[in-house]
């Protein structure tokens, strides 16, 4: 239970929702304050700059593209930077008296805004990060510097410069070591996931701090009406957001119970189709081998009646080739004789379906046809004389496409060799590409087989899974 709890926690979904959920918190704390205190410290642009913050962290959460990506980037970046630019004015209201000081700090201002937007994204999305950063730990000093003018208070509290300072710090701390700003890390990197992790202590604390510090002593000092946000309420929203994430991730884990199940379902009856289909070649590839027209064949008495019965076979088998090789491998019957495809007289001892037949066994092979070019499923059977003697094989291919009605079912289902090679699939895209790459060794000797042809060099899945 307790795994499952830090698992719900500590994603880095989760993470990110509860470090918007705080930012929102400080918003609500400072517009609960009186619109003159607001005025007077000029906190009507820190308000804005922290919402836009918070709103910002739960769109990365809730869209419907992958956390942090190139998709999301452009407006996480965006909406940091004019948060980063609303606390600018804050500074240019709260450390400049002269006018003429402030607007000499706007122009800059508006110039280095023009520089950041001429950055490349790469350098915009770390520097925006880094802007807010040091803009939120400056309003930690102004505070201090400034809270002895606050109604109610007579010194700085001592929690409002570390605790602003870690909060400015948690926003650009995935950046400090890899200056020059270039990249952002990837979202499973320790660095940003710790750099969350202490905005959302720091978000909270900062909270508390703003409501037992600097709210209820200026609404007592002003006779106004009680705070809108408190402690309890504090407490209250942390707590929701906590039981919200876990309840998600409890209903997830009962989805992907439910989607793995049904899933493994819908594998075991396409698995059960596909298995029928190959038991009919089993048994009719079984017919041909004691059928007497191939017998005789084999004995030298002539192929034209194994040639006709071959045919008549393969009329019979949809999409369907047959053939039957002597002891060496060498095709001395097919249905397909007089066409530019023909097998006969081709040397077919080194494939597998083949090779393993003359050696005495059943076997079954998906290849790529070696003579047609053609996908197709192999089932070979040896023929042994009465003695025992290994006299020769007997084949049938069956085109793969014979599996379409079957696949066709399914929105996402296909056919892997052992290796991860998508043989037959839902979508013909998909064919003869590996589902995640495989070892360049391992590739060289699949394509030397010559089993699949040649093998796309693009894959279905980035990265190796467990299937």
């Amino acid at each position: 239970m307790l795994a499952f709890l830090l698992n719900a926690i500590f994603r880095p979904y989760s993470l990110a929702f509860l470090q918007g959920v705080g930012w929102l918190l400080i918003s609500a704390i400072i517009l609960s304050m009186p619109a003159t205190v607001r005025h007077k410290y000029s906190l009507n642009s820190v308000w804005p700059a922290f919402t836009i913050v918070g709103i910002n962290n739960l769109m990365m959460v809730f869209s419907s593209s992958p956390f942090q990506t190139a998709g999301n980037l452009p407006i996480h970046t965006c909406l940091l930077l004019i948060a980063g630019l609303l606390l600018a004015e804050f500074h240019r209201n709260t450390a400049f008296t002269a006018s003429h000081l402030r607007t000499t700090f706007g122009v800059f201002i508006i110039i280095t805004a023009a520089f950041l937007i001429a950055l490349p994204s790469s350098f915009l999305h770390p520097a925006s990060h880094l802007i807010f950063g040091l803009g939120t730990i400056g309003i930690g000093i102004t505070l201090h510097r400034l809270a002895p003018g606050v109604p109610g208070l007579k010194r700085a509290p001592g929690c409002v410069l570390p605790s602003f300072f870690f909060l400015g710090l948690s926003t650009f701390l995935a950046y400090v070591d890899k200056l020059p700003l270039q990249t952002p890390l990837p979202t499973s990197s320790p660095a940003i996931l710790a750099g969350i992790l202490l905005g959302i202590v720091c978000s909270y604390v900062v909270a508390l701090c703003l409501h037992i510090h600097f709210n209820r002593p200026a609404t007592d000092a002003l006779a106004s009406s009680p705070p809108l946000v408190g402690r309890w309420i504090i407490a209250i929203i942390l707590f929701l957001s906590v039981a919200g994430i876990i309840a998600a991730a409890h209903l997830e884990t009962r989805a992907k119970t439910v989607l793995e199940t049904e899933a493994r379902n819908r594998a075991e009856v396409l698995t059960s189709a596909v298995a029928d289909r190959l038991r009919e070649d089993e048994r009719l590839t079984e017919l041909l081998t004691i059928h007497p027209a191939v017998l005789d064949a084999l004995s030298g008495k002539g192929t034209a009646a194994c040639h006709e019965l071959l045919a008549r076979f393969a009329a019979v088998i949809p999409s369907s080739t047959c053939m039957i090789s002597d002891a060496s491998g060498t095709v001395i019957s097919s249905s397909n004789i007089g066409e530019p495809t023909s097998f006969v007289g081709h040397s077919y001892a080194f494939p597998p379906y083949i090779g393993s037949a003359l050696s005495g066994t059943l076997d079954r092979y998906f290849a790529l046809g070696v003579t047609s070019g053609v996908r197709g499923h192999y089932t070979s059977k040896p023929i042994s004389a009465p003695d025992g003697t290994l006299r020769g094989v007997a084949v049938i291919k069956r085109n793969i496409e014979f599996l379409d009605d079957i696949f066709r079912r399914h929105a996402m289902a296909f056919l892997l060799s052992p290796d991860g090679i998508i043989f037959f699939g839902s979508h013909p895209e998909w064919h003869l590409k590996p589902i995640f790459p495989l070892p360049p060794r391992r590739l060289e000797e699949l394509v030397e087989s010559k089993q699949f042809g040649i093998i796309s060099s693009n894959t279905l899945f980035l990265s190796a899974f467990s299937i």
